[in-house]
């Protein structure tokens, strides 16, 4: 009872800060619990790292790729504020068997005033490891075997020799050799013989050989839209121009007034005077009088012949009667 009179007792001001600091107690103890344990999101964002390390068929070439990647992964989810603990850590879980293995076989040291091994440490390590892998002969030929593919843009042509001179190690030669290659593999072969002349004449760096390489591209993919919009307009025109003539063949008969073909009620003959019969809207050629006389011509010789055979049948029978009457 004792308790309850005391609540009782109590002001509505002080319930109102006892609810107040049991929501910042409750608010403080989730602030210390989150320090004390990673968030969901955290844990997520170390699993959605997925690109674990894979040697491939140049190492060399593969680890400088995987490691850009790891530690644009960590730039960019802030790990890298992280302890050097965490990253080392953070640097196992991801990297995969391959070097996990080749690390546990390292003899790594801690560095004077550091509590353990550096992820620094770690990747400079595997950089003298995969350094063995370089090969600069092989790497050249692989350079020069490039060339520019059919339906190749000419920027992503330049982006394969670019990855690819790096592992050559020309030294101070590399631009000159980028810009040589560049031009031997060119798929545009009249390009390639005008940058060959000219280069002859004067010598041309790399940006200036790259810059009309582009040009050029930019220039045909422009003609070929021209191009392609004069076809398609002059397809148009043609079907438009075959669609006319067919509807005015429609149009068009075989008038029986003039003997030719027009457009209906456009007859040439139409308002004209038959020279045959002195009728109007028809000329003689086309005449039905003319057609009459004929057939009727046609009938009276049919008729004459039929008459004209059968006044031989009856003259003969008459001579014949004759005869006999005589005799």
């Amino acid at each position: 009872m004792a308790g309850f009179s005391g609540i009782k007792n109590q002001s509505p001001n002080s319930c109102k800060q006892a609810r107040s600091s049991s929501a910042i107690g409750r608010q403080g103890s989730i602030t210390r619990h989150s320090i004390r344990c990673p968030g969901v999101k955290e844990i997520l964002k170390v699993l959605s790292f997925r690109k674990t390390f894979e040697e491939g068929t140049n190492p060399s070439e593969s680890w400088k790729h995987w490691k850009e990647y790891f530690e644009d992964y960590l730039e960019a989810l802030r790990y890298s504020e992280v302890p050097e603990k965490t990253k080392t850590a953070l640097f196992r879980h991801l990297c995969g068997e391959e070097l996990k293995t080749q690390l546990r076989a390292s003899d790594l040291k801690p560095n004077d005033g550091c509590e353990g091994v550096t992820l620094q440490q770690v990747l400079q390590e595997f950089d003298k490891y995969f350094l063995d892998y370089q090969n600069e002969v092989f790497a050249s030929l692989k350079f020069l075997e490039i060339k520019q593919e059919q339906e190749e843009k000419f920027t992503d042509y330049y982006s394969r020799l670019r990855n690819a001179v790096v592992e050559c190690n020309y030294g101070e030669s590399q631009d000159r050799m980028l810009r040589d290659k560049l031009i031997q593999g060119l798929l545009d072969k009249a390009l390639q013989e005008r940058l060959i002349r000219e280069t002859s004449k004067k010598a041309r760096a790399l940006q200036e050989v790259v810059s009309e390489c582009k040009t050029a591209e930019n220039s045909k993919v422009q003609v070929s839209v021209m191009n392609e919009k004069l076809t398609v307009n002059a397809l148009k025109n043609f079907k438009n121009y075959r669609k006319q003539i067919i509807n005015n063949q429609k149009n068009e008969l075989n008038c029986k007034q003039c003997g030719k073909k027009h457009e209906k009620k456009k007859c040439p003959a139409f308002g004209t005077k038959c020279r045959n019969c002195d009728g109007r809207n028809h000329w003689a050629k086309m005449c039905r009088t003319q057609s009459k006389q004929k057939n009727m011509a046609a009938r009276r010789v049919n008729a004459m012949e039929e008459n004209s055979e059968n006044s031989d049948t009856i003259y003969i029978g008459e001579l014949k009667s004759v005869n006999e009457h005589w005799t």
